[in-house]
C-alpha cells in the first residue's frame, strides 16, 4: 500500500440519507474523482484491522463516526465528526467484486449498497488539517507525562526568554506556555526588556544551564538588533536546546546524526511522517534557504533514509531569492513534494505545480484584503494550487500548530535526556 490514509474535505450528498462523508483513498493516496461506488457497511471496532490488512488495487473508504478512535487520531488526519458509528469500504466500481470479497472475508459483514451521484467530484487536495495533527502530539505527550507524575516523577520544565515587546512574538510565546500547559509540562515565561546588553541575556541562559530542574530553554526569536542571535542561541547548552538552534545541534543533523530539530523544519517533517508520505527517490523543492527553516528541511530531504523512516533520499532542489523566475517555475514544475517558506504571499500558483504534487506552505504572511481587513495568508496560491495537489497546508492551520507542539515534544526528549551530547553538555542532570 503507497498510502495508509487521504482525509479529503467533508463532502455532503443527498442519497440514501448519507451525509457529511470524508473520503479516503488507502492505496493510492489520491483525490478521488469518479462515478459510483459500492459501499460495504462494517463495524467500527472492526476499523483498525481493515487499515492494515485490506490490500485490494481498487479500495477506497468512506469514514463517518461519531468518535475518532486512536488509530486514526495518531495518524492526524481525522477530526471528530457528529453521527452514528460505522465505517464504509468502497470500491471502484459495483462490478469490482474481488475487492467486495476481501472485505466481507475479514469483516463477515453482508455488503449494503449505496451509490454516489455521478456529478459529486472530489478534484480537489486533501487539506491537511494542522490543529489536529498537532493535538494528537500534545495528547500523546500528555500521556506519558501523566505516567511519568503518577510514578512520583516531577513533570518536565520549560523556560522561554522573551526578549522586547515583539507582538508576533509575544503571541508565539503564549501559544507555546498554553501548549505546554495542557500536557503537563511546567513553562515559564522569562520576559527581558528590549534595552539589556547582550551580557545580561548570556548571564540569564547561563543560570537556566546550571539549574538541573529545567529541562529545555528557549530563546524567542527574532532578537533585538544590537544581539547576535548566533552568540545567543549557542549560549543554550545542546541537551537544553529545544528549538534546535544551537550550533552543535546544526552540525549534528547536518551529517544525519540525533539531534533536536528547529521546530519549523520538525514540525514539517512530522506531517509528512504522520502522512505516511515517503520522500524516496522524490523530486523535492525548498523554496527559501533560512538557516533555521529552508536549509534544515532541504537537508533531511537530501539525507539517507534511517532505519524505519519514510524521510530522506529525495532529489533536493533549493530556490531563494536569487533563483531566476523561469529556473524558480522549471524546479517547481518537477516538484512531487514542495515546501516553500519565503514570506512572499502568492509566489507559487496553479500553473507552476503538476498534477499530485504534496504543498507545505510554511511562509505566512499578513496582508490587508481589499476591505481594509487583514488576514493571514501563506506563499502559495491557495485556491488555485488546492485543484492539482493531493496534499496541501492551509495558512494559517497548517504547519504552524504542529510547529508549537514539536516544542514541546522536544522538551519531553530533553527531559528523558534522549540525546547523548557528551562532554558537550555541561550540565550534569541528576537520574529521575
Amino acid at each position: 500500500m503507497h498510502s495508509t490514509m487521504l482525509c479529503i474535505r467533508s463532502i455532503r450528498y443527498h442519497t440514501n440519507k448519507i451525509h457529511g462523508l470524508g473520503l479516503i483513498d488507502l492505496v493510492h493516496g489520491l483525490p478521488i474523482n469518479l462515478t459510483t461506488y459500492t459501499l460495504c457497511k462494517l463495524p467500527l471496532l472492526q476499523m483498525n484491522r481493515q487499515l492494515h490488512s485490506l490490500h485490494c488495487n481498487y479500495l477506497q473508504c468512506i469514514i463517518k463516526l461519531k468518535t475518532v478512535p486512536l488509530e486514526l487520531k495518531n495518524k492526524g488526519l481525522l477530526r471528530q465528526n457528529p453521527g452514528k458509528n460505522f465505517i464504509f469500504f468502497a470500491t471502484r466500481n459495483t462490478h469490482d467484486q474481488s475487492a467486495l470479497t476481501s472485505i466481507k472475508s475479514h469483516t463477515g459483514s453482508e455488503n449494503l449498497k449505496y451509490f454516489i451521484k455521478p456529478e459529486l467530484s472530489l478534484s480537489k487536495a486533501a487539506v491537511i488539517d494542522g490543529k489536529a495533527i498537532a493535538q494528537v502530539i500534545k495528547d500523546e505527550i500528555k500521556t506519558e507525562v501523566s505516567s511519568l507524575v503518577a510514578d512520583g516523577k516531577r513533570a518536565p520544565h520549560l523556560s522561554v526568554l522573551l526578549v522586547g515587546n515583539n507582538p508576533a512574538s509575544i503571541i508565539y510565546v503564549r501559544n507555546k506556555a498554553l501548549a505546554a500547559q495542557y500536557t503537563g509540562i511546567s513553562c515559564d515565561i522569562l520576559r527581558i526588556p528590549e534595552n539589556v546588553s547582550e551580557g545580561e541575556v548570556l548571564k540569564e541562559i547561563e543560570a537556566l544551564n546550571r539549574l538541573p530542574e529545567v529541562d529545555g530553554i528557549l530563546v524567542q526569536l527574532p532578537l533585538p538588533p544590537n544581539m547576535s542571535e548566533r552568540t545567543v542561541c549557542d549560549a543554550v547548552l545542546p541537551g537544553k536546546d529545544v528549538d534546535g538552534f544551537n550550533v552543535l545541534n546544526v552540525g549534528r543533523f547536518c551529517v544525519n546524526q540525533e539531534a533536536f530539530i528547529p521546530a519549523t523544519p520538525s514540525g514539517v517533517l512530522e506531517i509528512l511522517k504522520r502522512l505516511n508520505i515517503n520522500t524516496l527517490g522524490k523530486n523535492a523543492v525548498v523554496c527559501g534557504r533560512s538557516k533555521n527553516v529552508g536549509l534544515p528541511i532541504a537537508l533531511h530531504f537530501h539525507a539517507s533514509q534511517n532505519k524505519g523512516s519514510t524521510i530522506g533520499d529525495a532529489t533536493t532542489t533549493i530556490c531563494h531569492r536569487n533563483t531566476p523566475p523561469d529556473q524558480l517555475r522549471h524546479f517547481i514544475k518537477s516538484a512531487d513534494i514542495l515546501v516553500t517558506a519565503t514570506g512572499i504571499p502568492g509566489l507559487v500558483t496553479a500553473d507552476m505545480v503538476k498534477d499530485g504534487v504534496v504543498v507545505i506552505d510554511v511562509g505566512i504572511t499578513r496582508i490587508l484584503d481589499k476591505n481594509g481587513k487583514a488576514r493571514l495568508v501563506g506563499d502559495v496560491d491557495f485556491a488555485g494550487v488546492s485543484k492539482k495537489a493531493s496534499y496541501i497546508t492551509p495558512v494559517p492551520g497548517g504547519v504552524g500548530p504542529v510547529t508549537v507542539a514539536m516544542v514541546i515534544k522536544n522538551t519531553l526528549a530533553a527531559y528523558k535526556n534522549e540525546l547523548d551530547y557528551g562532554p558537550w553538555n555541561k550540565s550534569v542532570l541528576p537520574s529521575r
